[in-house]
């Protein structure tokens, strides 16, 4: 009895550990496409100054750009704080400033066109 006691609170010990991961500690995958064209990364806290995000990525449309905004998420709309068009193919490197925080989220656009990824995204 003590035994399975144990092991069902350590169990839930690692859930509540695992639910408090910070997105930064991960390579992120993103897409977009005619289907989706804006993709939502959340969970992030962001550092004194706001966020770091860097990564690669590739666009169809090679004269359009992929737009990283941070912003909180609201009913009717988002709040955001700042943006920034990366028209590049290949890797890049982004600073987004907001006020210290969490629940924070990047939103991702690519004004409807085929596009692909992967980022980190640091506190600073």
């Amino acid at each position: 009895m003590f035994k399975t006691l144990l092991v069902m609170s350590m169990f839930i010990v690692v859930i509540l550990i695992g639910a408090k991961t910070s997105v930064a500690e991960t390579e992120l995958m993103w897409s977009l496409g005619v289907e989706v064209p804006v993709r939502y990364i959340s969970k992030v806290s962001t550092g004194k100054n706001g966020v770091l995000i860097k990564g690669e990525q590739s666009n169809v449309n090679k004269k359009g750009g992929i737009r990283n905004e941070i912003v909180k998420k609201g009913f009717w709309s988002d709040q955001s704080f700042d943006k920034i068009e990366v028209k590049n193919e290949g890797k890049f490197k982004v600073y987004l400033n907001a006020p210290s925080g969490n629940d924070y989220s990047i939103k991702i656009s690519g004004y409807g066109s085929m596009a692909h990824g992967t980022f980190t995204i640091s506190p600073y």
